[in-house]
């Protein structure tokens, strides 16, 4: 029998220009102390999505479908999203360990827990 795919984590769209200008915002906002973290974690709540690293954030405004959040490699990200065209939304998905964007698929560092289902969690 044919394992089922795991329950959607999170899941959201947003324009990849949005996404680099944070990536991009969060790496300048402590230029005093180098880069210690090569995840960036995203949180994506009703309104939008944020990016954290190293104690640095920066805000996007994001359509959430599914609120979760999850930590993968900030580089990956960043080149994966300068694959699309810049100014049209993609979709980001978190499915079982990996995040999904378009046809690319990353692996998510972290435990990742789904606002949405967490009353279902045991």
């Amino acid at each position: 029998m044919p394992s089922a795919e795991p329950a959607l984590a999170m899941k959201l769209a947003l324009r990849p220009r949005d996404a680099i200008r944070a990536l991009k915002i969060i790496d300048r906002k402590r230029p005093a102390s180098p880069r210690k973290d090569a995840l960036v974690g995203l949180t994506a709540t009703a309104d939008g999505l944020t990016f954290e690293t190293n104690g640095s954030s920066a805000f996007v405004v994001a359509q959430v479908a599914v609120a979760g959040s999850c930590r993968v490699g900030r580089d990956a990200l960043r080149r994966v999203l300068k694959t699309y065209p810049l100014d049209v939304p993609v979709t980001l998905d978190v499915v079982g360990s990996s995040l999904r964007i378009g046809r690319f698929r990353m692996p998510v560092d972290s435990a990742f827990r789904s606002r949405a289902n967490a009353g279902n969690q045991t």
